[in-house]
């Protein structure tokens, strides 16, 4: 980034509480697609992917219909987050939804997940219409 474009960007961060910097912690680009269906904004990936540790206990099986397979049934409880920084001034990390929801329920209010989908015609997702913060 050049030092004009950095400085601009320090002023306005300066006086306008709104400017935040956007982190993504998915392996993804996010791509924010506007109300018309235009790319608003790609945000790259920063290289730290941020995940949830996973435990899994074993609830054993239930058989699908009287001469059908047995089916595993399984309790997944979330673990401790991985990969994502401490808060930092004006930032805001961008995660899964599994993340987000786990940050939320520790108390993290700086992190989002991607919000309502866009798809092509063939229902590939090109991108979301903004991001989701945590409830109230």
């Amino acid at each position: 980034m050049d030092s004009v474009l950095r400085d601009e960007m320090l002023h306005y961060e300066m006086y306008d509480p709104s400017v935040v910097h956007l982190v993504n912690m998915t392996p993804h680009e996010i791509t924010l697609v506007g109300e018309n269906g235009e790319i608003v904004l790609r945000i790259p990936p920063s290289g730290t992917v941020a995940r949830c540790r996973e435990e899994i206990e074993d609830c054993g099986t239930v058989t699908a219909g009287p001469w059908g397979p047995a089916v595993r049934i399984y309790r997944r409880r979330l673990g401790e987050i991985e990969g994502l920084p401490e808060p930092e001034f004006r930032t805001i990390y961008i995660t899964s939804a599994l993340v987000a929801h786990a940050a939320w329920a520790l108390g993290r209010r700086d992190v989002v997940h991607p919000g309502e989908l866009v798809r092509d015609e063939q229902g590939r997702v090109v991108g979301c219409r903004g991001l989701v913060v945590a409830p109230e």
